[in-house]
């Protein structure tokens, strides 16, 4: 991350972000539905905004791509009302050890400045000053973990611990994720399919009808209805239906939406648009 600043410096880039390839950011409260504007309403004075992160939930075992088939999420307690968070946890925890399957944090951007450093994959520090940090309470990162059987079999090839709980701490961090070494590690394919359907499958529809309605869970479509169209050198996405809200920057400490705005087609990075777009 250190050489990817020094990148983001030599190319005169304004943020600086890190995602991993299981993640999309969802820019939700931004007129074009765009990570760019949500940044651009950052103010100036502000050196980080966290994005809380939502988890996908599976609800087939069948699942090959999850950006395309999954819509069902898990909010971030920071996008929830605390009461709810914890009146429902046995619920959402859906039996695993926390709240969520992995991590919890959210992914921050943060601005280029001199002296920027990470603080991890998840967080910005700087040599030179003391960052200031804002949180969105509308955008965020969409983080498909475990979404697929062959993720959590998987797992197993990932280090060459022993198949113990004590060993596997030298190397998992997350307490699901050594959960899911010791037992792709342990368990044959039936076994495991079996783990698979009663810690990470989401069926049941009462449960998972009443937590939308609570707001603790999320549908969302939006990864669905995105396509890319390659055309010459440019490439442009391009969103239909989107429901889009504007994005008002608050005096206190995040960014929060304002108002609804209608249904809308998006188009970005639009260089070059064929006839029809």
């Amino acid at each position: 991350m250190e050489e990817a600043i020094k990148l983001a410096r030599k190319d005169d880039m304004d943020w600086i972000l890190h995602v991993d390839t299981d993640e999309l950011m969802y820019p939700a409260g931004s007129p074009g539905f765009s990570l760019q504007e949500v940044l651009g309403a950052v103010p100036s004075h502000v050196d980080s905004l966290v994005f809380p992160n939502y988890e996908a939930l599976p609800e087939r075992e069948d699942v090959l791509n999850p950006f395309l088939e999954v819509t069902l999420f898990k909010k971030n307690f920071q996008h929830i009302v605390s009461d709810l968070y914890f009146k429902n946890y046995v619920s959402v925890a859906h039996g695993n050890p926390n709240y969520f399957v992995t991590y919890a944090n959210g992914k921050a951007a943060a601005r280029i400045h001199p002296g920027l450093r990470p603080n991890g994959a998840h967080r910005w520090s700087s040599y030179e000053k003391s960052m200031e940090e804002w949180t969105s309470e509308v955008a965020a990162v969409l983080h498909y973990t475990y979404n697929r059987f062959s993720d959590l079999k998987g797992r197993r090839d990932r280090c060459d611990c022993a198949p113990t709980e004590e060993d596997a701490k030298r190397c998992f961090i997350l307490p699901f994720d050594r959960l899911a070494f010791l037992e792709s590690s342990l368990r044959d394919d039936n076994e495991l399919k079996q783990f698979f359907r009663d810690h990470l499958l989401w069926k049941q529809d009462n449960v998972t009808t009443d937590l939308l309605h609570q707001g603790l869970l999320a549908r969302l479509y939006e990864p669905q209805v995105t396509e890319w169209y390659p055309h010459g050198k440019s490439r442009f996405l391009i969103a239909h239906g989107l429901c889009c809200a504007p994005l008002r920057v608050q005096k206190g400490q995040s960014l929060e939406k304002k108002h609804s705005q209608g249904r809308r087609q998006v188009l970005e990075d639009h260089n070059d648009l064929p006839a029809g777009y």
